[in-house]
């Protein structure tokens, strides 16, 4: 029913649809982005991995912190989603926001009812977002060498600014390659406008209704075993020198928020942990902690660490907070998140080396490895049809405990599509067939092995086909000459072919042989080959992929 601004009721929003939150729209993701990318390229980025994330999903979820303190949604405001995404200014946008309630629901779950209550829940967000406890990410991005008022939140600004201080801000290259809605007004380079006006932008769509609000759910606090070890993120890291540093922050953390005063029993905030690696970067952790299972690092955190840590860290929250959701909604949700996939050239930088300590940059799959996955993936599946149960170590042998990998390339396609492109390919039936694979995956979560290994085989090959259908669109004039002149010269291969076999039935060459028989064989197998299809799939394997997308189911 419409309210008395006439406006839809919340409760027809379909909550029952699905829904998918990226890891890589932390805010301070964000801010780093566009130190290290520059502000065009940051923004092109974030659009690539927003339209990447819909084909999977018919909601993003997003927090109130990414949305109002995300410097990508700033920039672009309610107007520039729409325009990247193609959808008409007066459609809502796609975006299902996860705010703090007024009053903590008795359900754990909650959405404001009518117009009144919804102003109630947006000023509370706007209040939380620009009070002096809060660290904003989108002007440390803006302005890395911190603020120079004496204040309580300058000075949390500045233990931010300190973790990016290094990342320099890099202008972006030929800015007139980028889409227009990418590039920020002049008007708006200004920190104090740029962040004011997006922040009234989103504001006024969560009045009108453009973006929907509902309750975030309560993640379990840093002394609680299950917010460390749900995932067995400490057993993914697999460098000595990054584990020991998590394990020494999981140690750490608790009696740091407790000697500032803080409730341990509260779930960790971003600035606890801000404030925790500011600290650490400048001295030694304490040699008086009791580390399980590793030794303290003692030594103090360089910037790429740090930053590593603090993602790590987003990324436990963020786990958590989707495993709350699907408790909370009946409704399939998932967790995305993008791993660059890069050679190691021998020659990186700090901050690439410590993004492949923390596996967050990891070697492309060799052939070898591609196939060894594969035979370990059916001897899961021959084991799980007998009652055969594997360990957990073997299960992270097959990828269970990262979710489904998806080829990147599709990502890369995301960035070359117009936004009318887009929209036919997130309207298409294999959109749909990809979409509906992941939400069966999602619900086999937890369901028998064999189960899990069937779900995961059908979504990973419906992201193939639609990868194979989007690269349709990005076809460049002269590679779609090639192609057509390739058809060309296969058929006049053929016709020539047709012509020698029916003058070598009419006896022209002599009596037949068997020898013969082979050459005319080989002849038409090589004529008709369909080579550019074939160099297609193997361009499409994992070993050439630029990007590795994870669906972690929670």
């Amino acid at each position: 029913m419409p309210d008395a601004n006439g406006l839809q009721s919340p409760a027809r929003v379909n909550w029952t649809a699905s829904t998918v939150s990226i890891s890589d729209f932390d805010s301070l993701e964000q801010a780093m982005a566009w130190r290290r990318f520059g502000p065009e390229a940051a923004i092109h980025r974030f659009i690539m991995k927003l339209r990447m994330a819909l084909l999977s999903a018919d909601y993003v979820y997003v927090d109130r912190n990414q949305l109002l303190d995300g410097i990508c949604f700033l920039s672009l405001g309610p107007d520039g989603i729409a325009e990247a995404l193609g959808v008409p200014r007066f459609q809502d946008l796609p975006l299902v926001v996860g705010c703090e309630a007024p009053t903590p629901p008795a359900g754990g779950f909650a959405r404001p009812g009518d117009a009144q209550e919804r102003a109630q829940w947006i000023a509370l967000q706007r209040s939380r977002v620009e009070s002096e406890t809060f660290v904003s990410a989108a002007y440390a991005a803006l302005n890395a060498s911190g603020d120079t008022e004496a204040s309580a939140a300058s000075a949390r600004r500045a233990q931010l600014c300190t973790l990016l201080a290094d990342l320099e801000e890099c202008d972006s290259e030929d800015i007139d390659s980028y889409p227009a809605y990418v590039r920020v007004p002049r008007r708006r380079r200004e920190a104090e406008a740029l962040v004011a006006t997006g922040r009234d932008q989103w504001q006024s769509a969560m009045e009108s209704l453009r973006v929907h609000l509902i309750s975030w759910p309560r993640t379990p606090s840093v002394e609680e075993i299950e917010f460390w070890e749900r995932h067995g993120r400490i057993e993914d890291l697999e460098n000595p020198e990054a584990r020991s540093i998590a394990l020494t922050l999981r140690a750490w953390l608790p009696e740091w928020i407790r000697s500032n005063g803080g409730h341990v029993a509260r779930p960790a905030r971003r600035g606890d942990v801000v404030a925790l690696l500011a600290h650490w970067m400048n001295n030694a952790a304490p040699q008086d902690l009791e580390v399980p299972g590793g030794q303290v690092y003692s030594g103090s955190l360089t910037a790429p660490h740090a930053r590593c840590a603090l993602r790590w860290f987003s990324l436990l929250y963020e786990d958590a907070a989707t495993r709350k959701r699907l408790a909370l909604l009946d409704a399939p949700s998932s967790r995305m998140s993008f791993t660059i996939v890069a050679t190691d050239s021998g020659d990186d930088d700090p901050e690439t080396r410590a993004q492949r300590q923390w596996g967050m940059c990891v070697r492309p799959l060799s052939r070898g490895q591609m196939w060894r996955a594969r035979l370990l993936d059916n001897a899961r599946l021959t084991l799980a049809s007998f009652g055969v149960a594997l360990s957990k170590q073997a299960l992270r042998e097959v990828g269970a405990a990262r979710g489904l990998s998806v080829n990147g390339e599709i990502t890369e396609a995301m960035a070359t599509l117009t936004p009318e492109q887009y929209q036919r390919v997130l309207i298409h039936p294999m959109t749909k067939r990809a979409r509906d694979a992941q939400k069966e995956l999602t619900a086999a979560s937890g369901a028998s092995p064999a189960q899990e290994i069937r779900a995961k085989r059908l979504t990973r090959n419906s992201w193939r086909s639609l990868a194979l259908f989007i690269r349709e669109f990005a076809i460049e004039p002269l590679e779609w000459r090639k192609r057509v002149m390739g058809g060309v010269l296969r058929c006049l291969a053929v016709t020539a072919l047709a012509f020698i076999l029916t003058a070598h039935d009419s006896g022209w060459f002599g009596p037949d042989s068997f020898w013969m028989n082979v050459v005319w064989t080989g002849i038409a197998f090589l004529a008709s080959f369909p080579y550019s299809d074939i160099h297609e799939l193997l361009e499409l394997r994992p070993s050439r992929m630029m990007s590795e997308i994870r669906l972690a189911e929670a």
